[in-house]
């Protein structure tokens, strides 16, 4: 493979982060090849992190970092660099180099990162890694549920009033929509807050902490993640007045049990409310291969 991309035709399809900067350290090479990870799947719009490791054994090579899109399900024929190639050069006599990067697609398809190695003054590499992306598209929002108080819904109790006569008040609500879902399959669940007081809460704010064993997929309102929370932006809310947020997590196939999804919202004028809701996984029953009776 040529040190030049074999395509410059075509402009950066995202805005990517550019790839971390490698660290290289002197020392023997243990590491027989190049490796690349990142996550099997992606969606449009989200941020998308790799790393890769590699060691060396010749001052003066280099290594090359692509991101790319692929023009065909099957990942053959001609491949768009989502950024045109980062070149990087090797100063020590060896070493080993452990770095990454991050891009954010903004099309549905399958990408590819590819890591390629070039000893000093060598036309082709020597070594190669690649990760392989599915991406998808953002999920279409929830349909607003029916009002329904399932078993699993805890309500905060209005607060009694504290302070001066100015200050809000909230309550939060939570209730799964489905309290069985099998392994494999979506849950959502809706948050309500309510201003309970007399005056205008402000700056209201709702986040769900995305429970282990399942992932974010989607929300009817735009999300901003602090960590493995959630947080979704109300604004102000007058005197009586509420407003509601779907949220949809993806199951793992090999969650069972009993899943608790936590919520907060808070204010700058309001004490911060909490609620929870739970859902059941079943265990997935296993299949027993039965021997076909001869005879």
């Amino acid at each position: 493979m040529p040190r030049t991309p074999f395509i410059t035709a075509f402009i950066a399809l995202a805005i990517l982060a550019l790839p971390a900067a490698a660290s290289a350290e002197n020392g023997t090479c243990s590491s027989s090849g190049l490796t690349v990870t990142a996550p099997t799947t992606g969606v449009v719009g989200q941020p998308i992190s790799y790393s890769y490791d590699f060691c060396y054994q010749e001052r003066g090579g280099y290594y090359m970092v692509q991101d790319l899109q692929m023009t065909n399900a099957a990942g053959t024929g001609m491949e768009l660099h989502v950024v045109p190639p980062e070149d990087f050069t090797l100063t020590e006599e060896s070493g080993s180099v452990n770095s990454g990067g991050s891009f954010t697609p903004t099309a549905v398809g399958r990408y590819a990162v590819l890591i390629d190695y070039y000893p000093k003054n060598a036309p082709v590499w020597t070594m190669r890694g690649q990760a392989i992306i599915n991406v998808t598209g953002a999920p279409a929002a929830a349909p607003k549920p029916a009002p329904v108080t399932p078993p699993s819904t805890t309500t905060n109790p209005t607060a009694s009033p504290v302070g001066t006569a100015s200050e809000a008040s909230l309550s939060l609500t939570k209730h799964a929509l489905k309290t069985l879902v099998k392994p494999g399959h979506n849950a959502f669940y809706v948050m309500t807050v309510k201003n309970t007081s007399s005056v205008t809460a402000n700056k209201i704010v709702v986040c769900d902490a995305i429970p282990q064993k399942t992932q974010y997929v989607g929300a009817t309102k735009p999300v901003t993640f602090y960590g493995s929370n959630a947080c979704f932006t109300i604004g102000n809310l007058n005197a009586g007045a509420q407003a509601s947020v779907t949220v949809e997590l993806s199951v793992n196939r090999t969650a069972h049990g009993t899943i608790t999804n936590h919520a907060t919202a808070t204010s700058t004028d309001a004490k911060t409310v909490k609620a929870q809701a739970k859902i059941t996984v079943p265990t997935t029953p296993a299949h027993h291969i039965v021997a076909p009776v001869t005879g």
